[in-house]
């Protein structure tokens, strides 16, 4: 029998279908919920049809963590060397990396929201981490804008490139480079967060390329 959600945004209504099978796995119902989740970073409604969905399957404390942070505007920030399954239920901290290249998640509304890695953790993570869970800040723990001008007029840019060998904070590895092909080399940030900021983005909108999703920042100027 089929579940129709109509969400409160009168521009997204969406069809969520359970299979007519009864011998269907339930992990392709959870992942056709969980895709709804990601495609719809900024809505609650998805997320609680989830949570229903989680209950009838016995996962109570992954039901109620979504429901309470939503419900009280919870944010939660897990760093990684404090075992965050005593916070956190177990499904919902499946982000399938090395803890060791994650400083930190941010759980917001439920699910990821923000999580700070290393640049090879993300190049190699990405497609995972985006297909479990609504990422919209993506912070790269070694790698920082180069600092460009005197110090007190100092100006923040992606794009000076350093030799491989020197292993440089500022240098990119490949896979990020590409991120930059379509932007203008000449722009500067005045701040180090502005320019952190501006790269978020680039990295959120690959995540949800290379995990099949629409782009987050299509409406953004």
């Amino acid at each position: 029998m089929a579940l129709l959600s109509e969400f409160p945004n009168p521009k997204l209504t969406y069809v969520v279908c359970r299979s007519p099978c009864k011998d269907t796995p339930l992990v392709t119902e959870h992942e056709s919920f969980l895709r709804i989740v990601c495609e719809y970073p900024d809505e609650d409604t998805p997320r609680l049809i989830f949570a229903d969905w989680l209950e009838d399957q016995g996962e109570l404390a992954s039901a109620e963590f979504i429901r309470a942070q939503i419900l009280r505007g919870e944010v939660t920030q897990v760093v990684s060397h404090i075992r965050p399954e005593i916070a956190i239920p177990h499904f919902l901290y499946s982000i399938d990396v090395d803890q060791q290249n994650v400083s930190s998640v941010t759980y917001k509304r439920g699910f990821v929201c923000s999580i700070s890695l290393t640049s090879r953790c993300f190049l190699e993570a990405a497609p995972s981490l985006f297909t479990k869970h609504p990422i919209t800040e993506v912070f790269l723990t070694d790698k920082r804008p180069n600092p460009i001008g005197p110090r007190d007029n100092c100006r923040y840019s992606w794009f000076r490139r350093f030799p491989a060998q020197f292993e440089s904070c500022y240098d990119l590895p490949d896979g990020l480079k590409v991120l930059l092909s379509g932007a203008n080399p000449s722009v500067l940030f005045e701040t180090e967060a502005q320019a952190h900021e501006w790269f978020s983005k680039l990295c959120v909108e690959q995540g949800r390329k290379l995990a099949d999703l629409p782009s987050y920042y299509r409406h953004d100027s």
